[in-house]
């Protein structure tokens, strides 16, 4: 029940010092919030290529991955199952016709023994392409894994065209990393074998996933790989014209812009569908989508 006792105003002393009193408080939030996902650095520009090629049906590129030795990307494009192969200036060298059709490519990945993963979106599998021979291995279920019922209420609340659109391959453990695009945007922690969920992270805002370049219900996850040197996730958001970096032990985010070209002031770049790491860890590649402007784009990586 209410009290009808009215209490008496506090004095403006007091006032003032009670303030006073929260303002460290409010300095230490203000600091957790931005080392959370320091904003606003650019990574610099070094080299950008055009890679659409029509002649090898390479015309809608959804995903990049490194080769173990550092010689070479590998890619896919969204209107085809094959794997292509590309050289550093992107240019198309050679291509994978898996024997079994690899279904809405969106992703790939490299393994520590060099096997080849693909990430089909619609279907929410993996295959597991032999890369020699094009021999599809085996097909990994993400409904089969141990733990998945932790996040298959978020899973189903997705559209199949906002699912899966990530993958990369922990270069030392063997773990494999599935983002889950948008609705919502999740990271997911598989084991080696594809046999058990480890760990996974809704990345909203709360957790540093947010950029001034778009609304949190646009800010999308399009492609990702890992820092071998850092264990840190490298993830590009496409709508939010970013690369977040992100310390999974910590979940410290930093946030970067990606220009688009050298210019004083460039535009941010867009329509990032694919990211891979060089082998010194000391280039960033990331792969656009952006019809006959697609381009392959390499940043000096901090």
């Amino acid at each position: 029940m209410k009290s009808d006792r009215q209490h008496p105003p506090m004095h403006k002393k007091y006032r003032r010092g009670a303030a006073l009193h929260f303002l460290p408080v409010l300095f230490v939030c203000l600091l957790v919030s931005w080392a959370r996902a320091s904003d606003g650095e650019a990574l610099r520009l070094m080299d950008s290529q055009k890679i659409y090629d029509a002649s090898e049906q390479f015309t809608e590129p959804s995903g990049l991955a490194r080769s173990l030795d550092g010689t070479r990307f590998y890619a896919v494009s969204d209107n085809t199952g094959a794997i292509f192969v590309l050289d550093d200036e992107g240019s198309v060298v050679d291509r994978i016709n898996p024997d079994f059709p690899v279904r809405d490519p969106e992703g790939i990945a490299v393994m520590p023994d060099g096997v080849l993963l693909v990430l089909e979106e619609g279907a929410r599998s993996v295959a597991v392409i032999d890369p020699a021979s094009g021999r599809r291995i085996r097909t990994a279920e993400m409904r089969d894994l141990a733990g998945i019922d932790a996040v298959r209420q978020h899973l189903s609340a997705a559209p199949k065209n906002k699912g899966f659109e990530g993958i990369a391959v922990h270069p030392v453990s063997g773990h494999i990393f599935i983002a889950n695009e948008t609705e919502p945007r999740l990271l997911l922690e598989i084991s080696a074998d594809f046999t058990r969920l480890l760990q996974w992270w809704i990345l909203g805002r709360d957790a540093g996933f947010s950029s001034p370049h778009a609304r949190d219900d646009e800010m999308d996850l399009s492609g990702l790989t890992i820092d071998g040197t850092t264990g840190d996730i490298l993830i590009v958001s496409d709508t939010g014209r970013s690369l977040f970096r992100m310390n999974p032990d910590t979940q410290e985010v930093r946030r970067f812009d990606l220009p688009g070209s050298k210019k004083h002031k460039p535009k941010l770049l867009k329509n990032a569908e694919g990211v891979a790491l060089s082998s010194g860890a000391d280039r960033l590649f990331v792969l656009t989508d952006d019809g006959r402007s697609s381009r392959l784009v390499t940043y000096e990586w901090p």
